[in-house]
């Protein structure tokens, strides 16, 4: 059998010799193949057709756009405000497309392209300051003649001679606005890009002129700029007076000790690092940030520097602490504060401030930010009351701010109150936090020590911080706080610290509490008028008596479980990672402890006497290594002795124990021994008017005396002499009320 292909074979090339014997199939297939080949030749020459024709319009549009132009310089529009601003009009005769001119004007930066009317119009816009490098490469360029307009050449060769005056010229001038504590910057040759880069400063541009602003404190960017700046003589002043006041501030916060003299009573004596804190307020006129560490007296500095400069003052400060205030300031310097209690000032406070008949006056922030709204619909208003007596009165010069971070939110009251309280207030801000991690808490009071230095919270807020709320340009910031703020550490100046840092907090009892103390207290009067002291059975009647003054200090403690939550969270808040930031609080009670840990969450561990000694070292362990644990709570009688709390750097005693050992010896689980002893600050919370104020007076002087002698030494009856004490001090108390 024939294959397929010897049969397509025969169909398509059949035998010429027999042509007759061809079949029809076979005759049709020769006549197809003869018209396949006849197609390909026509097919050929087509193609040889296009591509002539395409290579004759490729010659014929490159001699098009190769064709002779002429490029004339038709018009020069100078800016004499800002010459290279200035701009020249090119027009190319014919109106057609040059690839080379096109090719090479696409290359200049700042041309425009302008034509309108396609064929008969074919304009370019270019800047005066390339025109003299376009006409000499155009003349380069085969096909293109160059021509100028006679008054365009004129006109350009005017803008020649000017941009050399212009450039003569310095490229910004700097003024000083003393009123506004502002530089003004007006440009000159300078670009008005390289201002606007400058950190600080901001544009206002007119039709006629464009200026910059810069606060004064901001000033030395300008004179780090590689330009050609002119300053006037006012300006130069203003410059070299603040980079002094810098290097002068920079000069006081790095001093170990003081020349300032500040005599306190009661053989009150501050610490060099404290009297170099109050020269460098004094040197700032009383406007600064003491963001010293807890612990390290920041009320001794601000009350120092008040004496220093002998200037009245006003405390603003928590109303936890004002007790704390007054009696600091009649302890250092004799003076009874003025205490603010109402919410708004009566007709004796107001004659009070315009006579200033206290050196200092002590209010809240509450009080401060108490505002009453006044008038209606477009007029209505809010009024500060007690901030506009203190600008009205004008007696008062110096504001000082405790816990400062009270007015970090600038749409609280307390916040919008510190505006009101007048021009020429000085202002001393008082924190523990480490400000410089913390922008948000600094805009407040750099608001008022430096107004109008930032356009707005956001404005300041998007320099310092990035969106995610870390801060950044940390450098940058501490370099323009420089002349106001300083801090130290406790690490910084523990040489001139004691192991132990005792301070005592007052804090007062609730309306509730007190109902209850006073109760408590008039049942114990009731016992104490049994008393018989020559009685025999005196023992069992003082253990009785002891019982019931325990129950007092339980009221009290009780009652302050809030007050210490709140202190614990901002002592910990105050290091942020900065040292031994942790707390460990004592307390006699176990209702106490349970419910003071409740209120600090998961962040703190705890354990009382309910608690096997076995499974009490695992808590402390806890505490010790784990970072977010930040907080122990524990009764002292079981975590007093025996366990190692070196973690801690506070101690917060809630209550107080019968003896001064039991206090040393709770201190001592933090201070450390030996190679780990890092020092540590102890804070007794006294409830302000009960019997707590006693049992602090008779510890304290206890303390002092066991430490003048050798430390660590206690009576085995310190316990049941202080009870004698005590029950001595409250027979005293029930004949005065008698009386």
């Amino acid at each position: 059998m024939a294959t397929f292909f010897q049969y397509m074979t025969e169909m398509t090339n059949p035998n010429p010799n027999n042509d007759n014997n061809l079949t029809e199939v076979q005759k049709l297939a020769r006549e197809e193949q003869a018209l396949r080949d006849q197609l390909y030749a026509i097919q050929e020459k087509k193609r040889t057709a296009e591509q002539n024709e395409r290579e004759a319009q490729r010659k014929k549009k490159e001699a098009e756009e190769n064709q002779p132009i002429v490029v004339k310089v038709v018009e020069i529009n100078v800016n004499e405000e800002y010459i290279y601003k200035s701009h020249a009009i090119l027009e190319n005769n014919p109106a057609i497309y040059h690839r080379g001119y096109v090719t090479f004007l696409q290359n200049i930066q700042g041309r425009v392209y302008m034509s309108v009317d396609v064929g008969k119009s074919n304009k370019n816009m270019v800047p005066c300051t390339e025109l003299g490098y376009i006409a000499e490469k155009l003349q380069n360029i085969e096909g293109i003649t160059v021509d100028w307009d006679f008054q365009a050449y004129q006109r350009f060769e005017q803008w020649k001679t000017l941009r050399e005056e212009w450039e003569s010229r310095p490229e910004f001038w700097v003024d000083y606005d003393e009123e506004k504590k502002q530089f003004v910057i007006k440009q000159g040759a300078g670009s008005t890009y390289t201002m606007d880069y400058v950190y600080g400063t901001r544009r206002h541009s007119t039709r006629k002129e464009t200026i910059w602003t810069l606060a004064l404190v901001e000033g030395y960017r300008i004179r780090d700029l590689a330009l050609k700046i002119e300053y006037t003589d006012a300006a130069v002043i203003a410059l070299d007076d603040e980079k002094k006041k810098k290097e002068a501030q920079q000069n006081i916060a790095g001093k170990q000790d003081s020349d300032v003299e500040v005599h306190f009573l009661n053989d009150c004596k501050l610490r060099p690092f404290q009297k170099v804190g109050i020269e460098f307020a004094a040197n700032a006129n009383g406007n600064a940030i003491i963001a010293d560490g807890t612990g390290l007296g920041k009320t001794w500095q601000a009350i120092g520097l008040c004496e220093f400069l002998n200037r009245h003052a006003i405390v603003v400060c928590p109303a936890s602490v004002k007790e704390n205030w007054r009696r600091e300031i009649k302890r250092l310097t004799g003076h009874d504060a003025y205490v603010c209690k109402s919410t708004e000032p009566g007709q004796w406070d107001v004659e009070m401030f315009a006579k200033g008949s206290f050196k200092y006056v002590i209010m809240n922030y509450d009080i401060l930010g108490k505002g009453f709204v006044i008038g209606e619909g477009k007029e209505k208003i809010t009024r500060y009351f007690w901030a506009d007596v203190i600008r009205e009165t004008g007696t008062y010069k110096q504001m000082i701010f405790d816990e400062a971070h009270k007015i970090k939110n600038t749409s609280a009251n307390r916040t919008k109150a510190t505006l009101h309280l007048g021009d020429d207030m000085n202002y001393l801000f008082l924190t523990a936090t480490p400000v410089l991690n913390r922008p948000r808490e600094l805009y407040s009071p750099l608001r008022l020590i430096r107004p109008g230095q930032y356009l707005s919270e956001q404005h300041f807020l998007e320099n310092y911080m990035w969106s995610d709320g870390k801060v950044r340009n940390v450098d940058h910031l501490r370099q323009t706080l420089s002349t106001i703020l300083i801090r130290r550490k406790r690490e910084d100046v523990q040489k001139d610290l004691p192991p132990i840092e005792r301070i005592y907090d007052w804090y007062e009892l609730s309306e509730e509490a007190m109902v209850r103390y006073t109760a408590a207290l008039e049942g114990l009067y009731t016992t104490l008028a049994e008393f018989d002291p020559d009685g025999t059975r005196n023992n069992m009647f003082i253990e009785g008596i002891l019982a019931q003054i325990t129950r007092l200090k339980q009221i009290v403690a009780q009652d302050k479980v809030d007050r210490i939550a709140e202190l614990a969270t901002e002592l910990v808040d105050s290091e942020e990672g900065e040292g031994k930031g942790k707390v460990v609080i004592f307390s006699g009670f176990k209702p106490v402890v349970r419910a003071i840990a409740r209120r600090l969450g998961h962040e703190a561990v705890c354990f009382d006497g309910d608690v096997p000694p076995a499974e009490r070292q695992p808590i402390v362990d806890q505490f010790q290594n784990d970072p977010k644990i930040k907080f122990l709570v524990a009764t002292g009688q079981t975590a007093g002795e025996g366990l190692t709390m070196t973690a801690g750097g506070y101690v917060i005693f809630s209550d107080f124990g019968w003896t001064p050992a039991y206090h040393q010896q709770c201190e001592g689980r933090i201070y450390g021994r030996l190679n780990e002893a890092h020092g540590a600050i102890s804070y007794y919370i006294v409830g302000l008017n009960t019997i707590e104020e006693w049992i602090q007076e008779l510890l304290a002087k206890k303390l002092k005396i066991i430490e003048q002698i050798v430390e660590g030494n206690d009576d085995v009856d310190a316990g049941k002499n202080m009870g004698y004490e005590l029950i001595k001090m409250l027979k005293r108390e029930k004949r005065k009320k008698k009386e």
